[in-house]
């Protein structure tokens, strides 16, 4: 989410006035940000399932053989 210079400039004087009143808030934020920083990158792919694309495949190629077989009984 990109913030305007309005809004950033009011962030930055209410996190210096929180760093006045509590320098432990400060530590916080210091950490926070470089948590943010460190995971700020996009996610990797997700893994593949391959158990599940296997499933799936087995079930069309049964019910295809199904359909086959009951195609050949009709005839």
């Amino acid at each position: 989410m990109a913030l305007d210079p309005s809004e950033r400039a009011r962030l930055q004087r209410i996190q210096r006035q929180l760093v006045r009143e509590d320098p432990e808030c400060g530590r916080r934020l210091r950490d926070y940000s470089a948590r943010l920083a460190d995971n700020a990158g996009p996610a990797g792919p997700e893994p593949v399932p391959w158990a599940g694309v296997l499933l799936v495949w087995a079930a069309v190629l049964a019910a295809a053989v199904i359909l086959v077989a009951a195609t050949a009984a009709g005839v």
